[in-house]
This record gives C-alpha cells, sequence and structure tokens, in this order.
C-alpha cells in the first residue's frame, strides 16, 4: 500500500500543477471533477477492485497531466 499512496500523491500533485497551469476555467474545473471522481471512487464502489483501478487511474490521471503541462511549455 506504500506505492499506491506515493502514485496517488505524485498524481494529485501534478494535478493541482495542471490546474494552475490551464488558461481557461472550463479546463480547471475539467481537471478538478476528474481528480473528484477518481479520489471518491473507492467511497462510491464499495469492490475490492476499485481500489486497484482508483490507483491505475490516478498513474493515467498523473502521466497525461504531466504531458499537458510539457505541451503548455512549463
Amino acid at each position: 500500500m506504500p506505492y499506491q499512496a506515493i502514485g496517488i500523491g505524485i498524481g494529485f500533485l501534478i494535478g493541482i500543477w495542471a490546474i494552475i497551469v490551464a488558461e481557461t476555467a472550463k479546463g480547471r474545473v475539467l481537471i478538478a471533477a476528474i481528480m473528484a471522481g477518481i479520489f471518491f471512487l473507492p467511497v462510491v464502489w464499495h469492490k475490492a477492485i476499485s481500489h486497484f483501478i482508483s490507483f491505475m487511474a490516478w498513474i493515467v490521471f498523473g502521466i497525461s497531466c504531466y504531458l499537458f503541462i510539457k505541451l503548455r511549455g512549463q
């Protein structure tokens, strides 16, 4: 589980950075909504697999935000 916490933390921090870099309010709201959806997935869906899906979603989200930041030139 510590690796999962590290992955979630990195994805969360990169997501916050992407919110700061995003130019429009619509983009910021979209990024924040995706973060909230991934965060609340294990709470809403009470299956054992939901934690794994949430973890993988944080990884994909973090990579996507990193690519977004790099393409923005930051």
